[in-house]
């Protein structure tokens, strides 16, 4: 088996072969796996009680379920996530959850703008976050990026978005069993 590569130029090039809708899903497939991070961060620092990040990834797959949207709802749910990005205290959990929420925030930004852009920067988030678990696992002095990339948990993601934006090419999964899935393997998405 070949080992994949994060390239965002690649991701541009086939998100922006495919419709808005199966864009959006793309990125909020992804953001759905890391948002198990969040919600531990903020489980921890008390810093969202009223849910108010997963209320806005559950506006963006509304839309994708019913096509329908308000541009001042959706301006209103980027602006507080943005507003609940975890900057203080930090605590391990705190670059991951922040992987997530932006996630969460370019999914919106997708919907906002029709962006392939703000659907590669989601993609990355997610790639990003496993791949700052494993160098953070490491030797301080002795990050090997070779070792990072051909980690299991690397692969597995990176995995995860082909398979993902392929299927939603060639149309060979719907929006509803995308949300499913990515749901259940945000459970796994890093090893307690």
């Amino acid at each position: 088996m070949s080992i994949l590569q994060f390239s965002e130029d690649n991701l541009a090039e086939k998100l922006g072969s495919i419709e808005l809708q199966y864009r959006m899903a793309f990125a909020a497939a992804c953001a759905e796996r890391l948002f198990s991070c969040y919600s531990l961060y903020a489980g921890l620092t008390k810093t969202d009680p009223e849910a108010k990040v997963r209320k806005a990834l559950d506006y963006g797959w509304r839309y994708l379920a019913d096509g329908k949207y308000d541009q001042s709802v959706l301006d209103g749910h980027i602006n507080v996530v943005n507003e609940l990005l975890p900057t203080e205290p930090w605590r391990p959990e705190m670059d991951a959850a922040e992987d997530a929420a932006a996630a969460v925030v370019f999914t919106l930004e997708c919907l906002k703008d029709d962006s392939v852009q703000s659907a590669c920067w989601a993609a990355g988030r997610a790639y990003a976050a496993v791949d700052n678990y494993i160098a953070s696992r490491m030797d301080g002095t002795n990050i090997d990026g070779d070792r990072i990339i051909n980690n299991e948990l690397v692969q597995s993601e990176l995995f995860r978005q082909e398979r993902d934006i392929s299927q939603l090419i060639s149309r060979s999964v719907i929006v509803a069993e995308l949300r499913r899935r990515s749901e259940s393997e945000s459970a796994t998405f890093f090893p307690t």
